[in-house]
């Protein structure tokens, strides 16, 4: 696949992906047995989507056995927006970022040694013990799993103002010695505030221990231990260790470094923080503050690139003939950490496999925590969540503020992506929940690929 454009003749992206190297491929879904008529529900509910205003354009990947099936662009930038998107356009993936930067790093390290999920946040940030005594001590793997008594969200920017006015001399319009960190087009903050932003947080009250409580806050200390860990800043060492060799070239922090804004899709017209329509830089404030390389947000890309992540996960750690982590790992990583039954294997027969499905939904308790390390997992039947009912529990996956979405289905061996700019204008604009868009699209696949005979993958 070529990485830049070369000629009129020759743009980049073009290229083929061959499932000899366990890349994707692209064909029709009949050829991996699947009804492109019964897929074409999708079409439809996002059009309803569209319609209600839910978004104003968004992206639907397919992948069936590491065969894209269903790769389609809909609607426009904007409402105003003449131009229909493409498949190729950059999306901001909001907490998708979790997994597809901070999650995938620590699973390397992992891999290579370099950390123990089980040991201290004080074992790899020295600064803490001693000062920070209820951070030092906090395990890895309570962090990853959104238990470690971590706040869900602090809102660092409202320190940057004074009565709804920025604090003066905060920030100015253009790159100085003094206002290093872009926060946006044209703003920039003073360089010393990046530094506060983990100070503040450090001086954030901790709540109970094990209490599950969905939070940003721990994947900002995530990425400053790998950070320290791996010695590069986290943007560049997921492009080194994953995007890079594995041709994921939308993939990206900063995407104004690298791409027009026409590629980009647009957020939220930021009234309280910035002040201006935001596009190109992280729609989240508190990556913002960080320059727009976070752990917990910061990354943007296309369907496409996002779904390659998930099908080296369900290759067991391989992709393009090439092993970046082990299977080990990702058998640890995506698994429901604290669940009180696993779910059957794949091998397990369907009567089987419901048996132990239906006797660890009777076993869960109502506080029960469901996550995988980094990962989200699917809840029990009636409770709601992330997915549709009909996922495996050994399925995975993420979503995000902004109208993201991926997951993988080991059981079918499924990928899925859902992009979109559901916050464009506005952040209150929660149409895409009430429709259910994405989990209603989730249906429609499943039930599209069910009964379909399931090649064995090995790589």
């Amino acid at each position: 696949v070529l990485p830049v454009t070369a000629s009129l003749f020759f743009s980049g992206g073009d290229g083929l992906r061959t499932a000899a190297l366990g890349t994707f491929t692209y064909d029709l879904p009949e050829a991996v047995g699947v009804s492109a008529s019964e897929l074409a529900h999708i079409d439809t509910i996002v059009q309803e989507g569209l319609e209600a205003k839910a978004y104003p354009g968004c992206q639907v990947l397919v992948a069936v056995n590491g065969t894209v099936i269903w790769d389609k662009a809909y609607g426009h930038p904007t409402y105003k927006d003449d131009r229909p998107v493409s498949t190729d356009d950059l999306y901001d993936l909001a907490s998708l970022t979790k997994v597809a930067a901070t999650t995938f790093s620590l699973m390397r390290l992992v891999d290579e040694g370099k950390v123990d999920l089980n040991t201290d946040l004080g074992t790899y940030l020295d600064e803490l013990n001693g000062k920070h005594e209820l951070h030092a001590r906090m395990k890895l793997r309570d962090i990853l799993t959104h238990q470690a008594g971590l706040k869900a969200w602090v809102p660092f920017y409202k320190r940057l103002l004074d009565k709804g006015e920025w604090k003066p001399g905060m920030f100015t319009d253009k790159e100085d010695e003094a206002h290093t960190v872009r926060v946006a087009q044209r703003v920039y903050m003073r360089t010393e505030y990046r530094d506060s932003l983990y100070v503040w947080l450090l001086n954030t009250p901790v709540g109970r221990h094990g209490e599950y409580v969905y939070s940003d806050m721990g994947y900002y200390l995530l990425q400053r231990l790998i950070e320290r860990v791996s010695g590069l800043p986290l943007n560049v060492y997921v492009e080194r260790t994953f995007y890079g060799p594995m041709g994921l070239h939308t993939l990206t922090y900063m995407p104004y470094w690298r791409f027009p804004k026409e590629r980009i899709m647009p957020t939220e017209y930021d009234v309280e923080f910035r002040r201006q329509q935001v596009w190109g830089d992280v729609h989240d404030p508190g990556a913002a503050m960080l320059g727009g390389v976070a752990g917990h947000a910061g990354l943007f890309g296309d369907a496409q690139d996002v779904g390659a992540l998930m099908q080296l996960l369900l290759n067991k750690g391989t992709y393009g003939g090439r092993r970046y982590l082990s299977e080990a790992v990702v058998k640890e990583f995506t698994r429901c950490q604290y669940c009180k039954m696993e779910d059957a294997g794949s091998d397990a027969t369907d009567a089987e496999k419901a048996r132990r499905a239906q006797g660890r939904r009777a076993e869960q308790g109502k506080d029960e925590n469901r996550r995988g390390l980094g990962f989200d997992k699917p809840v029990r039947d009636g409770e709601g969540g992330p997915t549709c009912d009909c996922v495996s529990y050994a399925s995975f996956g993420h979503t995000g503020f902004t109208g993201t979405m991926m997951w993988a289905d080991p059981e079918q061996q499924v990928v899925y992506v859902f992009l979109s700019n559901r916050v464009y204008p506005v952040a209150a604009n929660r149409k895409l929940l009430e429709l259910d868009i994405r989990t209603r699209i989730q249906e429609v696949i499943h039930d599209a690929v069910g009964g379909r005979v399931v090649a064995d993958n090995a790589s």
